[in-house]
């Protein structure tokens, strides 16, 4: 490019910058930027879009909406949603509580093995090892940061009591 050109192109960017901060000027003066759906109306010929900045209360501009209204509750107000099937209440009812004799005398099923196969892979594997002896993956972070988890296929295991477990 030559010094012509450059100088042609910055004589041509100075005398649109003034029409272009002018119809910007003229545009917002009207008031035809809808602020909440970002449209912009120019006499009703130009028709555009820009950055819509709807009014959300104190956060102006809506970043992550799904932090600002998420259906949280407070302190003594009880939940929008309703609870999960299953789930524990808290409606404050009476909870019964079986006696130790009670469980004594319960039936292991097939289901009641599997479902135990699995609650130990998730909660117990990691530490008492797939074989029961206390010496899965995080058993050796455990030697010097705390209690060795124990080898359940000891008889001093096998023999303890629901109350000693």
């Amino acid at each position: 490019m030559s010094l012509s050109q450059i100088k042609r192109a910055q004589l041509l960017n100075r005398r649109w910058l003034p029409l272009a901060v002018g119809l910007m000027a003229i545009m917002f003066a009207l008031g035809c930027y809808d602020s909440n759906t970002g449209d912009a109306n120019i006499g009703g010929a130009i028709n555009f879009k820009l950055p819509a900045f709807p009014e959300t209360g104190s956060n102006r501009v809506q970043v992550f909406t799904e932090m600002h209204y998420q259906p949280s509750y407070r302190t003594q107000e009880s939940p929008r949603l309703l609870p999960p099937d299953g789930s524990v209440p808290i409606t404050g009812a009476e909870v019964v509580y079986a006696s130790i004799d009670e469980y004594k005398n319960l039936v292991r099923t097939s289901s009641d093995v599997v479902s135990g196969q699995k609650l130990f892979t998730v909660n117990c594997q990691v530490c008492h090892g797939q074989n029961l002896d206390g010496t899965g993956p995080a058993a050796a972070y455990m030697v010097t940061n705390g209690p060795v988890p124990a080898n359940l296929r000891l008889d001093l295991t096998k023999n303890s009591t629901d109350g000693e477990l």
